[in-house]
Parts: structure tokens; C-alpha cells; sequence
């Protein structure tokens, strides 16, 4: 069987293959010819006739998984982020997110009334959304259209730092020492 895997993950792709591999050798079958793609374009140039063999099967990443890609955002909108959680999926407005923050394996996302948990990666939403979010630490992005404030501030576990105040919000977020010119310039700039 002639099989075709498209996933941006190498891991993924990697495993897919192994599991492939397994059940043909299970099942005594002649092994599958699986080719990879790591991206839409990639499976659509093999998908042409010219791109080699007819494939029987197209196995795709699940795209409830991932937040849309930023050129999928349409101009105004803002996008949407898909929260998975305890069996419940839940849509939320990329303009309602104030900040995102790692802590342990998962993302905080913060809206100005509730708090979600998200499976992913503060570089991945750092590169899908650059006009959106400004990075203000190793653990966290901010809005910048809610970044109200840069103030001193004493931390527990930073001692003596900067702190950025965002709309709505109590709570302050540590700045990190490397990105305080950055958020200054996101303040003064609008």
C-alpha cells in the first residue's frame, strides 16, 4: 500500500512510520511504501501525477490540535484559539488573551475573566502571532495592546525587578532584564 504521512512534527511522522512498518510485519503483508510530507505544499506536489506513485491512503495531522496559522487570521478578526479541556472544546478570541505563560509542560492563557490551560509552546504562539504578543520573559508573552505599564516591583523568587501591568489585571508580570527596552519601546509606540 502506497501511503502518504503529512505532519509538521518529525516525531510524529517518525512514529507513524514505525507503526506502519509494525503491522505489516504483523500481519506478514509486504511492507507499505510511505513517503512524508512535512508541510501542505510538500503533500501536494507528491499528490500530483508527476510527483511519483498513486498514493492508497493520506494520513493528516488532526488540525483541531493547533491554532490556525497567522496567514489564516483574517485581517481584523484576530483568530481564534481552540482550548481543549476535560473533553470540552472551547474557542477563544485572540483579542480576549492577555497573556500567555508557561508553567511546567502547559501555557496559561489569560483572559480578563477566566484562566485556560493550553498544550503547547510559548515559541510556537510567539512565532504564529509577533503583532500580537511581546515577549517579556522566558515564561511569558504579553498582549501589547494591553500593556498599561512598566513599574518596579519586588518578587519572591526575582527580588528586586521590573514588572509589566497589563489592562484589567491586579496581578503584575515579571519582566525579564533582557526584554525591558523591549516592552519600554512597545509602550512608547503604542
Amino acid at each position: 500500500m502506497n501511503i502518504l504521512v503529512v505532519d509538521d512534527e518529525p516525531l510524529a511522522r517518525s512514529r507513524l512510520r514505525r507503526l506502519l512498518a509494525d503491522d505489516a510485519g504483523r500481519t506478514g503483508r509486504q511492507p507499505h511504501l510511505v513517503r512524508e510530507a512535512a508541510s501542505a505544499s510538500e503533500a501536494l506536489t507528491l499528490l500530483q501525477p508527476s510527483g511519483g506513485p498513486a498514493f492508497d491512503l493520506l494520513l493528516l495531522a488532526p488540525l483541531a490540535a493547533a491554532a490556525p496559522p497567522p496567514d489564516a487570521t483574517p485581517a481584523g478578526q484576530g483568530g481564534m484559539l481552540l482550548i481543549q479541556d476535560r473533553g470540552r472544546t472551547e474557542r477563544i478570541a485572540l483579542a480576549e488573551v492577555l497573556y500567555f505563560k508557561a508553567e511546567q509542560k502547559y501555557v496559561t492563557v489569560r483572559t480578563l475573566t477566566r484562566s485556560y490551560v493550553l498544550d503547547g509552546a510559548l515559541s510556537e504562539l510567539e512565532s504564529r502571532y509577533p503583532g500580537h504578543f511581546l515577549r517579556i520573559h522566558r515564561n511569558a508573552l504579553v498582549a501589547r495592546r494591553a500593556l498599561r505599564a512598566l513599574e518596579r516591583h519586588h518578587d519572591p523568587e526575582e527580588g528586586e525587578c521590573w514588572a509589566a501591568r497589563l489592562h484589567g489585571l491586579a496581578e503584575l508580570l515579571t519582566v525579564s532584564r533582557r526584554q525591558v527596552a523591549a516592552v519600554r519601546d512597545a509602550l512608547t509606540s503604542g
